[in-house]
């Protein structure tokens, strides 16, 4: 009687517990032999998704596989390694297990779900959008759904549609300050700033350490010449994020409008040991040199082209509105950026 009590405590706690405690009594369960077909399978699934939050995706994968091989037809466990595989960007193996989901569940609001997040970070973005839409229409409360959409919106450089859908998602919950920053960052685009700042301002109200909705209302204020309190929010987000490069690259656009140009290039140079991709760190410090009478530091960086799935923030030429540059300083800018 011990015994049984036990092992229905163990079963007890791997289905309702979290984190540790719920993988340990799921091995416990798994381990005694006690259980088989989808009952074993359910064992499976419950310590992979407490491994999984627990950031060990590789063996919460091993327990998914093992829970579908149990029973082939087990949906939820097909859609969350969908959710893993998305997470660690392997988007092929993400679709085709969410597609065989679908097969046995055409009317699965999270798999159409799954698959438009792997379609939308491949860059096919209309057929993500049309996965997107069966997520909003099978399930019409959906945020995620909506929020995905406005990304890929954004992404295809539809910033009206994108601010559209973000509206809907922050009507539902006006405390989302990821869809306020976002909706900030599409308002900025279309130049649209003072709508921006209220976005911005509202994420940082709600999280006062958002160095995201910081750094993005840092480089609103650069866009209005505000530079002194752009500066501001920078070190602040700097501060909050010492490794953050974008942030250091809008502070050196800040310097750059003040004309304080040795204090920009120290920026876009941290911004390029932190992130040697940043063609606008080298464009910046290029610019600055042929602005200035710094000379071009020796590097063996190059610039090299990068992207970003969550792409929430984009700088601004820095030589936007100023006169053609003369021979000599493109010869300039070329010599710096190869640098």
């Amino acid at each position: 009687m011990i015994a049984t009590a036990t092992a229905a405590e163990d079963r007890e706690t791997c289905q309702k517990a979290e984190g540790q405690t719920a993988v340990a009594a799921c091995t416990a369960v798994i381990s005694s032999g006690q259980l088989q077909g989808h009952d074993l399978a359910a064992a499976y699934f419950s310590r992979a998704f407490n491994l999984n939050k627990s950031g060990e995706p590789d063996r919460a994968i091993e327990d998914y596989s093992e829970a579908i091989r149990l029973d082939p037809k087990y949906v939820p466990a097909l859609n969350n390694r969908c959710a893993v595989y998305n997470a660690k960007h392997e988007y092929d193996r993400a679709i085709r297990d969410c597609e065989q989901a679908l097969q046995l569940n055409p009317n699965y609001a999270n798999a159409y779900l799954g698959r438009a997040n792997a379609l939308r970070s491949k860059g096919e973005y209309d057929q993500a959008i049309k996965d997107y839409e069966q997520v909003i229409r099978l399930d019409p409360k959906t945020v995620s759904g909506l929020f995905g959409r406005a990304l890929t919106f954004g992404a295809k450089g539809e910033y009206d549609r994108a601010i559209q859908d973000y509206s809907i998602v922050i009507e539902r919950n006006p405390r989302d300050q990821v869809a306020l920053n976002n909706r900030g960052v599409l308002y900025e685009k279309i130049r649209n700033y003072d709508r921006a700042m209220r976005d911005f301002d509202s994420a940082i109200a709600l999280n006062a350490k958002y160095d995201l909705a910081i750094a993005n209302r840092c480089l609103t204020l650069n866009r209005k010449r505000d530079f002194d309190r752009a500066i501001e929010d920078c070190n602040r987000a700097i501060e909050l994020n010492p490794r953050y490069a974008t942030a250091y690259v809008t502070r050196g656009q800040s310097y750059q409008g003040k004309g304080d140009h040795p204090r920009a290039v120290e920026d876009f140079n941290r911004a390029i040991e932190l992130n040697p991709g940043s063609a606008n760190a080298f464009y910046g410090r290029a610019y600055s040199y042929d602005s200035s009478e710094i000379p071009p530091a020796r590097s063996q960086t190059t610039a090299k082209s990068s992207s970003s799935i969550r792409h929430r923030s984009a700088l601004g030429t820095v030589a936007a509105g100023r006169a053609p540059l003369s021979v000599t300083s493109k010869r300039r800018l070329k010599i710096a950026i190869a640098r």
